[in-house]
């Protein structure tokens, strides 16, 4: 790989090594070829909900409370 890719790759891992550590974020894995896969596109839904139950359990629970929360408040002018 050129010297360039090289720089780039480092970089990123930096970023990535930053978000989890400073930000407490999750690192999901390189995704690059996924979406030129598109048998893997066709089970989207599946593929989130097991990484949204593998990372957040009560994400159903969320979801829902969510949808029933009113969209605008009653005193907002638009």
């Amino acid at each position: 790989m050129r010297a360039v890719g090289q720089k780039e790759i480092f970089t990123q891992q930096r970023v990535v090594a930053f978000f989890q550590d400073a930000l407490g974020y999750a690192y999901l894995g390189n995704w690059q070829g996924r979406r030129d896969n598109a048998n893997l596109e066709r089970h989207h839904n599946e593929r989130f909900r097991a990484l949204m139950d593998a990372l957040m359990p009560q994400w159903r629970l969320y979801k829902d409370e969510l949808n029933r929360a009113p969209l605008a408040h009653e005193t907002w002018r638009y």
